[in-house]
């Protein structure tokens, strides 16, 4: 998402695999569950990525991406909770286990069942853009574009 569109600055610092640890006092002060991303805003600091991404829409003005209307919002929202909740899930063995060969994800069946949870998964997406034309939440770019898309 561009932000300097919508008039933010940003600096921003990589953390996570390959670039500065996560695992030290100063990280998990800003989450303890020592994971990317974090938002830090002056004083304020904020953690989850789909919660920094409406912060971050509405901070901006960008109610293209998240509507002000509230059905709408909702709509957006829908798709990016299930996003965090469902989408997410169905890859979460299978990710390290295929893309980084972490050793630790060998076992063939939870391979196999997050692999046909995924397909699942995806046919929703694909049903719902099949319905829509292109976007996750209706006939525009949104929020929930962005997540479905960032995964």
């Amino acid at each position: 998402m561009d932000l300097r569109r919508g008039g933010l600055d940003y600096q921003q610092e990589d953390y996570g695999i390959g670039f500065a640890s996560t695992q030290t006092d100063e990280f998990r002060a800003m989450n303890p569950n020592a994971m990317v991303p974090v938002l830090v805003d002056g004083d304020f600091v904020f953690r989850e990525s789909n919660s920094i991404c409406r912060y971050l829409a509405r901070k901006a003005g960008r109610d293209d991406l998240l509507p002000t209307e509230p059905q709408a919002c909702a709509n957006v929202e829908r798709w990016m909770d299930w996003q965090a909740t469902e989408f997410n899930n169905a890859w979460r063995y299978v990710f390290p286990a295929l893309a980084r060969k972490n050793p630790a994800y060998n076992d063939q069946n939870a391979i196999a069942a997050g692999i046909e949870e995924w397909n699942y998964r995806i046919s929703i997406v694909e049903q719902q853009l099949q319905r829509t034309g292109a976007w996750a939440a209706d006939d525009t770019f949104t929020l929930a574009d962005v997540v479905l898309v960032c995964r």
